[in-house]
């Protein structure tokens, strides 16, 4: 889950401008959350932002747990298939 940073208007213009205000104010070190939406509240910006290792992490997490679902769609091909060949020889 993002933290929302404020950055003011009078340092950037838009939503986009101020998540770049960011990473450019921390180093890099933090970035815009994407998938989240800046909001524009009064005289500033509120910017969903992450630290850049959060994200890494949930790189991945996203990888291991895609890697898990095709482990799981393997074997059942294999489960399925295996038990193909099982019924065509027993039917000879």
């Amino acid at each position: 889950m993002p933290v929302y940073r404020t950055v003011f208007k009078s340092d950037a213009a838009t939503a986009e401008a101020a998540a770049e205000f960011i990473r450019q104010d921390t180093g890099g070190a933090v970035t815009h959350a994407s998938g989240f939406a800046g909001i524009a509240e009064g005289d500033c910006w509120r910017v969903p932002a992450m630290k850049a290792t959060d994200i890494e992490v949930i790189r991945r997490e996203s990888l291991k747990r895609q890697m898990e679902l095709w482990n799981a769609r393997i074997t059942v091909l294999y489960t399925q298939s295996t038990r193909w060949h099982f019924q065509r020889n027993l039917a000879r």
